[in-house]
């Protein structure tokens, strides 16, 4: 598909701001986040100075911008959204904002669509550092991995929309339509031995879910529905999806479906195991879309949440301990408390699927 690089600023769907309302969980999580941002302020740089009022995170040279991406989300929520209480981070809200557009900046002109000399600091990453990201040039894998960090960019340039200049507006439009561009015209990846595709194809549909999501104007939109659809429906499938031919969006199931990243059980292996943070992934990172479709009033696709049910039910939830943890019955090589990405899949059960015992595990 041809990518048609942004001359003027989109119509972008409106946030439902009248929808943000607090509970207990939500103030709980956002103490933590209040907490933890005096020592994110403390990693800001702003010494990149390729192009003007530009920033970063954590060094702004790790693998695929998530150093940056993952916190601008927490400086555009906190800048917008709660209770803010600047005696707890020691930084006013209007530094929060400021630095966050900054962080925006940084990451748009970097990415592969900015311009040709607006490359990644020198960081602690020599392997990323003084390049762009966006996996222009690279395979499958970490080229379609951006697709996290264009979901966070997008969300945190949608949340600040407002405030952000028509430079920043368009750079921002680039980098979310590219990726869906790219991508939504692809199939598929198929695979559940060994290194399954649960995660691969949920992020990838993450990534376009924000261009879709975002842009209801655009000329493209109906492709990256369709792109979206596949890409999701195709994250979470056993061999008998291969065989189903219950409607959807006007087509049997199997029409979209082409590819089996989970045995007959409802496990998978990644890193040639099953492992629990994998096996996760599709609910945790098609649920972005759930979020965007919320907090912008639109409909949820059911591709989103297909088989998150016999996921969580059939197997996540048979290893999950009191506490919320998964446990991880044939090892782990990540770090091994990671209950903070179970409360999401959790979460996501709750919200989404009304399961008790997500509720009960999600607090």
């Amino acid at each position: 598909m041809e990518y048609i690089p942004a001359e003027n600023v989109w119509e972008i769907e409106p946030i439902a701001w009248e929808k943000a309302i607090d509970n207990e969980m939500s103030e709980r999580i956002y103490n933590i986040l209040l907490k933890w941002l005096p020592y994110a302020d403390s990693q800001f740089s702003d010494t990149w100075n390729t192009r003007p009022n530009c920033g970063h995170f954590f060094g702004g040279s790790y693998w695929y911008g998530q150093e940056t991406a993952h916190t601008v989300v927490v400086f555009a929520v906190l800048s917008k959204l709660g209770p803010y209480q600047a005696e707890v981070t020691c930084i006013s809200r209007d530094q929060v904002k400021i630095k966050a557009i900054k962080a925006i900046r940084y990451l748009a002109f970097t990415h592969d669509t900015g311009p040709e000399d607006c490359v990644r600091d020198q960081g602690p990453n020599p392997h990323c550092s003084g390049k762009k990201w966006g996996g222009m040039y690279d395979g499958f894998f970490m080229a379609s991995q951006t697709g996290r960090t264009v979901a966070y960019l997008g969300l945190a340039a949608w949340l600040l929309w407002d405030d952000l200049d028509d430079e920043t507006k368009m750079a921002v439009q680039n980098v979310v339509s590219w990726y869906a561009d790219r991508w939504s015209t692809e199939p598929p990846r198929n695979g559940a031995f060994f290194d399954t595709q649960v995660e691969e194809n949920a992020w990838t549909a993450q990534g376009i879910s924000t261009a879709y999501n975002m842009f209801p104007e655009h000329p493209h939109r109906q492709t990256w529905k369709d792109g979206f659809i596949r890409w999701s429906l195709n994250t979470a499938t056993t061999f008998a999806d291969r065989l189903n031919q219950e409607n959807y969006e006007g087509k049997p199931l199997n029409h979209w479906i082409n590819c089996i990243t989970l045995f007959p059980d409802y496990t998978t292996e990644n890193h040639a195991f099953v492992h629990p943070s994998y096996l996760s992934a599709g609910i945790n990172l098609r649920g972005v879309h759930a979020l965007f479709s919320m907090i912008s009033d639109q409909q949820i696709l059911e591709s989103a949440l297909y088989n998150n049910e016999k996921v969580y039910e059939k197997a996540l939830k048979l290893f999950t301990q009191y506490d919320g943890l998964v446990i991880p019955v044939q090892g782990q090589d990540w770090w091994y408390n990671r209950q903070h990405e179970r409360q999401l899949t959790h979460t996501i059960l709750n919200v989404l699927h009304h399961n008790a015992d997500a509720a009960r595990l999600c607090r």
